[in-house]
């Protein structure tokens, strides 16, 4: 409560399942969440079935093994795809080394 807002509402998830009563969103945001070879499908699947038809996502990734399959995943649903790096002062004060990937889908 330092910042003097209401808190955040948030579910905790299992990515296997599937969970209707979460509902869809337009904005999702995650962190350093691919590190097992099953988690861009899970994932992905996820972020699909709870993203609104007009979405954003944003995963912080620090470059493990599974970006580049996530990518394609995220791609096949159909999200569009960048990446960003932190800038170099920022990421050297917080010991960043990684990505900042964004999806979208339809172009928003």
């Amino acid at each position: 409560m330092l910042n003097k807002l209401p808190p955040i509402h948030f579910e905790r998830c299992d990515w296997a399942g599937s969970i209707s009563s979460v509902g869809l969103f337009d904005v999702i945001i995650g962190s350093d969440l691919l590190y097992e070879p099953h988690h861009p499908a899970l994932l992905s699947n996820f972020i699909s079935l709870h993203s609104a038809p007009l979405a954003k996502v944003i995963i912080i990734d620090p470059e493990r093994r599974q970006q580049s399959n996530f990518n394609r995943q995220m791609e096949q649903l159909g999200f569009t795809s960048s990446f960003t790096r932190p800038a170099k002062e920022q990421a050297q004060s917080r010991n960043f080394k990684g990505k900042i990937l964004e999806y979208s889908r339809n172009n928003q």
